[in-house]
């Protein structure tokens, strides 16, 4: 991997104590526009699988060419705030097995969080998406995929 190939961002990593992952897309699944309003439901969901023993582990492609390295540390600090839950946020930077549908991200995640249970992202290919790069990383993944209008409403 190239220093500049993915970009962690650690939210009070210090209080991550579950022994599984939770995973999900970052724009317009936990937040929506420049003012990173989270949807409805979101944070009560985050706070509730922090409960159940999840450690909350976000997965974005962020192209640098879209989004500086500066101006994506704010964005992350910005989500961070906002969210007000402990997480890792990984963002693939380039094209290669690191940006989903690649899953190579996934090697990125300490052992000691535990295996990704499901992903939850808005790119699953219907009509209207800009992509379905969200689906077919958690089939790469071989774990369940959830939209995250039928995950956070339901």
């Amino acid at each position: 991997m190239s220093e500049s190939s993915v970009i962690c961002y650690e939210n009070r990593r210090e209080e991550m104590k579950g022994n599984k992952v939770a995973g999900f897309d970052l724009d317009d699944t936990l937040t929506s526009g420049m003012a990173l309003t989270p949807y409805p439901g979101v944070i009560e969901k985050l706070n509730l699988l922090i409960k159940e023993g999840y450690n909350i582990i976000i997965v974005s492609n962020q192209k640098k060419r879209h989004i500086g390295d500066k101006k994506l540390m704010t964005k992350l600090e910005g989500v961070g705030k906002v969210l007000g839950v402990p997480f890792i946020a990984f963002c693939a930077r380039e094209e290669n097995e690191f940006r989903k549908p690649g899953n190579g991200i996934l090697s990125l995640i300490p052992d000691s969080f535990g295996k990704m249970e499901f992903f939850v992202g808005d790119a699953a290919g219907r009509p209207g998406d800009h992509s379905d790069c969200d689906k077919k990383f958690a089939e790469n993944a071989n774990i369940p995929f959830h939209t995250a209008n039928e995950y956070f409403t339901s």
